[in-house]
């Protein structure tokens, strides 16, 4: 007779079938979150997304999260979503090293450059507390979403943009939310 599985204390992640034998969560496991966060955030914002995957283990990087044409426009909602996948990644796994990743802190650094109110240092890391805070806002208030999602690129392994965009916008019908647009208090 098999013994079940450990769950994690977290009630968003007993829905994740693939915890590790210890009831720790894999690597596989947070970075489909991270990478979920990323795409429910973008697909939140109106932002078009291209994929999502999880790559072969032993892989660097582990994860994929790709935009699709991001218009200049959106460059502040870009900012957010580079800052979101951490924070679901750290909702799921609190254990999570805080250092955002590497490729995270390179696209919403590009995503600012050339921003004239943005050249000093201290202007600058407001900016990005504020979009961290507002990536903090949706993340938090769709958990849901971004568990379901995590659940559907473990078991696929990646995910085409529009399917992605299509997953998301039925389980946010399915709570009754909508997409939102960029909160101005980034800008």
């Amino acid at each position: 007779m098999r013994k079940p599985r450990p769950k994690t204390a977290q009630p968003i992640t007993a829905k994740i079938s693939y915890l590790a034998n210890d009831g720790a969560p894999s690597r596989r496991e947070s970075d489909a979150f991270h990478e979920s966060g990323h795409a429910v955030v973008a697909t939140l914002l109106g932002v078009q997304i291209d994929a999502i995957e999880l790559l072969p283990a032993g892989s660097t990087p582990s994860a994929k999260f790709r935009f699709g044409t991001v218009k200049p426009e959106q460059h502040d909602a870009v900012v957010i979503i580079a800052k979101a996948g951490l924070l679901a990644e750290l909702a799921f796994n609190p254990d999570t090293p805080r250092t955002p990743r590497r490729q995270d802190e390179r696209i919403a650094r590009r995503a600012i450059h050339g921003r004239l109110d943005l050249i000093f240092p201290a202007p600058r890391q407001e900016y990005l507390a504020s979009a961290e805070l507002e990536a903090l806002k949706l993340v938090a208030a769709h958990l849901p979403v971004i568990a379901a999602l995590a659940n559907e690129l473990l078991s696929k392994g990646k995910l085409s943009g529009a399917a992605v965009t299509d997953f998301v916008r039925q389980q946010l019908s399915l709570s009754g939310t909508t997409p939102v647009s960029v909160a101005k208090s980034t800008a």
